[in-house]
Formats: C-alpha cells, sequence, structure tokens
C-alpha cells in the first residue's frame, strides 16, 4: 500500500512539473516570436525606401484538413516580402485565426468551445512566371485562445492579381501543418500538435 501511494504521488508530482515546463517553453517562445516580429516591422520601414519591400494584407477562409475541427475558421494577417530579386523574394506572415470548432478531451471528457491561433512564419517566395508563386515557410502556431505553442510548416502557392497594370491583389492558398509533439496524456491536439489545414486568403498589396 505504501508503495502504491509512493508511486502515485511520483506520478502526480513529474505531472506536475512537465505542465509547468511546457507551459514555461511555450511563455517563452511567445515573447521571442512577438519580439522578432516588431524588428521586422520596423527594419522594414526604412527598406521599404528602396523599392524592395512588398507589404500586404487581407483576410482569409480557414478549411480544417483533420477530422477533430469540425468547423471553418476565419482570419486576417499582415505579410512582408523583401525582395532579393525579380523572381525570388524572403516572405513573412503573422496572422490570426479564429475558429469555433468544439473540441472534445477524451481523457477528461472536458469540451473546449473554439480556439485562437497565431501563425507566425517565415520562408522563401519564387515567382517561375509573371504572376504565380510557390512559397515555403516555417515558424511557430502560437495559442492565443485554448491553445498552446507548436513548431509549424506551410508550404503554398498563389497568383498575383493586376489591377492597372500592378500587381497589387494576391490570391493564396497555403497548407498550415502543425506535427505532433510528445505531451502528457490529458493534452489534446490543440496542446501537443498533430493537426493542419488550409488557409485561402486574398490579401491587398500595399
Amino acid at each position: 500500500m505504501e508503495q502504491l501511494l509512493e508511486q502515485l504521488y511520483s506520478f502526480q508530482a513529474m505531472h506536475k512539473f512537465f505542465k509547468k515546463y511546457f507551459k514555461s517553453k511555450f511563455h517563452f517562445m511567445k515573447k521571442v516570436l512577438s519580439t522578432l516580429f516588431v524588428l521586422t516591422f520596423t527594419a522594414g520601414i526604412s527598406i521599404a525606401q528602396e523599392n524592395k519591400l512588398v507589404v500586404s494584407a487581407g483576410p482569409a477562409v480557414l478549411i480544417p484538413t483533420y477530422s477533430e475541427i469540425n468547423s471553418v475558421g476565419f482570419s486576417f494577417g499582415v505579410g512582408i516580402d523583401y525582395k532579393l530579386s525579380n523572381s525570388l523574394s524572403i516572405a513573412s506572415d503573422i496572422d490570426v485565426d479564429v475558429f469555433d470548432s468544439k473540441v472534445r478531451n477524451l481523457f477528461t471528457d472536458q469540451i473546449t468551445d473554439g480556439f485562437i491561433l497565431m501563425p507566425v512564419l517565415i520562408g522563401v517566395k519564387w515567382k517561375p512566371v509573371n504572376n504565380l508563386y510557390f512559397a515555403g515557410k516555417v515558424g511557430a502556431v502560437a495559442g492565443l485562445k485554448n491553445a498552446s505553442t507548436n513548431f509549424a510548416l506551410s508550404p503554398g502557392l498563389g497568383y498575383l492579381v493586376n489591377i492597372n497594370g500592378k500587381q497589387k491583389l494576391d490570391v493564396g492558398l497555403n497548407l498550415v501543418g502543425v506535427p505532433g509533439m510528445a505531451s502528457i496524456p490529458e493534452n489534446t491536439f490543440l496542446d501537443k500538435g498533430g493537426y493542419s489545414f488550409l488557409s485561402l486568403k486574398l490579401a491587398y498589396r500595399f
């Protein structure tokens, strides 16, 4: 009986330790990501004078590709492209994604009523022809509500629409994938990852 109590106590202590560890780790990642993007936007103001910077902003419809996300989401985001050449750019995005999906925790039987994510991604954008482009980005999806921060990958493609001779509209389709992480049993996919969704975005290029 004493051995059983000792094992139970050890399990509870380990549970508290890992929960505290992951929480502090994700909180630190949020601070780092926020700082990096503040610096990116600040640097972008001076770079814009060289006509190498393109800033875009617009809404998106989010289409889940993971069975436990049972509703379409909506998003609004800002992107910054720094032109290395006519066909190659460094591309970065920050979005706020809102899902009204109910998620059931199979371990505790609790239901999460909606969640909000903030993907922060950076990578490259390549235009093989004048208006068509392909993109590949990496970064993190920060959890703003009922979710944790995890590593993310995002391949995509898009088409630039001309208005009055200038490429002013960006119609893009991206897959945001969050790989699964080792985690304590009662965490859902919103904490440990292992989910993905498509983002169909219409952005205006300034």
